[in-house]
């Protein structure tokens, strides 16, 4: 479904998809098996500290020691109802998001640098030269969330780097200003609050436990990198920590069901996390934490979101990623258009500084898929040279 559609900044969008184009026609449709999505794997994992304003990577032999357990105790009812939005300042936060590092460019070179280390197995050098994908949980999130939030913007950098190499790697790119909205940015510094009282973490400090997985998801091998919350310290099974306002009326139920809990599944599916303890708020006041598990959210939605629809779209864009970039190793850019629904696969321009990987991760690739560098392709050669001049 291709076509010359007129999208915002004067992009001529010859390479344009529509959101539909992915997503079964009817309801029977969905009777015809889904893409099958394997239960992600442990592959590795690697942490990330902050020391003022730098972010310190800690390699998986030391990693664990950053994932913390969840602490249930602080949430029992009658330590409740509990004020998350006590020191919240509007002003400040503002000026968080303006300067907020997250909008610029994510490197892949944590993920790069685990693999790295892992690969001295010749069963996981294997795995390496056969996956397609490479990625951050962050971006599939975006990919499959446009089914159940289609008005959400959004840019995934995509680079197929060697000839003769079918792994495409998927970077984190800047994206739309955020919102300078009170209760937005309360929410999020509440939702900050909430994973404080559950770790028991110290207010100042900062650390991130990643956890690397393979999975597939129809034909597509994948290795991507998500931040876990915390574990459970009697099972020692992962928890993803969430905060919502309680539903108030219908309509606010209705959007809980079908836009919130299909995120929170998806998130937490995609590297196989298998609980997630919810926090109600009333404005700023945690009322009350609820245990799911992650496989029960589509239950507990009463069918508002259909995982099936998610995970074929899923797979629709993954096999038009691939096949674009099947004759081409030039870096492109993937940017959904909430208003026309439609999804555009570019190149990058040739001056941009948004490339997928640099010098450095090129190198720790062509290493780990033993594939020499100098094979990158001609076109993208040329763009090199264009911005020397």
């Amino acid at each position: 479904m291709r076509g010359k559609v007129a999208l915002r900044d004067g992009i001529d969008a010859g390479e344009a998809r529509s959101v539909a184009s992915f997503l079964p026609l009817h309801g029977s449709d969905l009777q015809v098996k889904p893409p099958r999505f394997s239960r992600p794997v442990q592959v590795g994992a690697f942490g990330m500290v902050a020391s003022d304003a730098t972010k310190r990577y800690v390699s998986g032999s030391d990693a664990g020691a950053l994932l913390k357990g969840i602490a249930w105790e602080a949430c029992k009812s009658s330590a409740l109802p509990l004020n998350l939005a006590f020191g919240f300042d509007y002003e400040a936060a503002v000026r968080d998001e303006e300067n907020d590092g997250g909008r610029l460019s994510t490197p892949l070179t944590p993920i790069l640098r685990c693999l790295a280390e892992e690969s001295s197995s010749g069963a996981f050098r294997s795995l390496l030269e056969r996956v397609n994908f490479v990625t951050f949980r962050n971006n599939l999130n975006k990919i499959m969330n446009t089914v159940y939030n289609p008005s959400n913007e959004w840019t995934i950098g995509v680079h197929r780097p060697f000839d003769g190499s079918p792994t495409i790697f998927l970077g984190i790119q800047p994206g739309s200003r955020r919102s300078s909205n009170y209760r937005a940015l309360r929410g999020a510094f509440c939702g900050r609050k909430f994973e404080q009282l559950m770790l028991a973490e110290p207010s100042s400090s900062f650390s991130e436990y990643c956890a690397v997985v393979k999975a597939s998801l129809g034909n597509h091998r994948i290795i991507m990198s998500g931040e876990i919350d915390g574990k459970d310290v009697n099972t020692d099974e992962w928890v993803e920590l969430k905060t919502t306002q309680e539903p108030a009326n219908e309509r606010s139920n209705d959007f809980f069901k079908r836009c919130k809990l299909s995120k929170w599944w998806v998130q937490s599916f995609l590297v196989g996390c298998p609980n997630i303890a919810i926090g109600y708020l009333d404005e700023g006041d945690l009322l009350r934490v609820e245990r799911v598990k992650t496989l029960h959210l589509p239950k507990m939605s009463q069918d508002a979101f259909d995982y099936r629809r998610i995970l074929t779209f899923a797979d629709g864009v993954l096999t038009w990623i691939a096949r674009t970039l099947a004759t081409t190793t030039a870096p492109h850019q993937l940017r959904y258009f909430p208003a026309e629904k439609k999804m555009r696969l570019r190149p990058m321009p040739a001056a941009s500084t948004r490339h997928v990987l640099s010098e450095c991760d090129l190198k720790t690739v062509s290493d780990l898929l033993k594939v020499p560098s100098c094979r990158s392709s001609s076109s993208q050669e040329r763009a090199r040279k264009r911005q020397k001049r």
